[in-house]
């Protein structure tokens, strides 16, 4: 503890040990991981959004209507209801991705506050782990 008090007021950064540099070294892979899923995030939602204009538009055609439905790069012919019935469950589907992604975020911001608090109160303003 005195060494450490005669640091401070020396202006003198704490020592880095091992221990210190795995706790910025998993910061950062956490970091990492919550940006791909914080992308990963808006591709889901603006697909969920495009499948949600998709359904709205179908329930204006009857159910014997025909309509162009999308599989993979292909366009094939089938009826509205069917089609309604693949939007649907493609929607439950996303809903599902974004629902743990959105778990796995959490988990993820839990992480790096607990490990924010660890290294800052070892190294104080030394160390900045807050986004630009």
């Amino acid at each position: 503890r005195r060494k450490m008090r005669k640091q401070e007021k020396s202006g003198a950064d704490p020592e880095v040990t091992w221990q210190d540099q795995q706790c910025i070294n998993s910061f950062n892979r956490l970091n990492q991981k919550y940006h791909e899923l914080r992308d990963e995030l808006k591709v889901r939602k603006n697909e969920l959004q495009t499948l949600e204009d998709a359904s709205n538009d179908m329930m204006l055609l009857d159910d014997d209507d025909i309509v162009k439905y999308q599989l993979g790069e292909s366009f094939v012919d089938m009826k509205a209801s069917r089609a309604q019935d693949l939007v649907d469950a493609s929607k439950n589907e996303v809903d599902g991705k974004v629902a743990d992604i959105e778990a796995g975020i959490e988990v993820i911001q839990r992480k790096m506050k607990d490990l924010k608090g660890i290294l800052y109160a070892k190294f104080g303003q030394s160390i900045n782990l807050e986004e630009e």
